[in-house]
């Protein structure tokens, strides 16, 4: 479960955790509960899109596929997460510069 709001003892933590370009070895599966949040992903041909979601949406992500992933700015997340093995969750990063965070920094 992950669970982020402005109170949230570890927010930053958690932002920094997954701010960053990075993979995972298995799928990412993530049901969102509750408000709204931002993935990230670098296509095939290097190019970056960004994927706003909110309540009662889904995502499944391949393993290896490089994305990113941030709350928006209300700052309130209530998600579930779904792995297949244990270590299936650690973000493995990258060294790819997300083009978009210049952009949502100065909104």
């Amino acid at each position: 479960m992950t669970v982020m709001h402005p109170g949230s003892r570890y927010l930053k933590k958690l932002i920094a955790l997954f701010d960053r370009c990075h993979t995972h070895q298995d799928d990412e599966a993530l049901f969102i509960l509750s408000g709204e949040c931002i993935f990230g992903f670098v296509l095939p041909d290097t190019s970056q899109v960004e994927l706003a979601m909110q309540a009662q949406e889904y995502i499944n992500i391949p393993s290896g596929t490089e994305h990113w992933f941030r709350p928006t700015g209300k700052l309130h997340l209530k998600a579930v997460r779904y792995f297949t093995t244990i270590g299936g969750w650690a973000p493995e990063y990258t060294n790819t510069q997300i083009q978009f965070h210049n952009l949502l920094q100065n909104k």
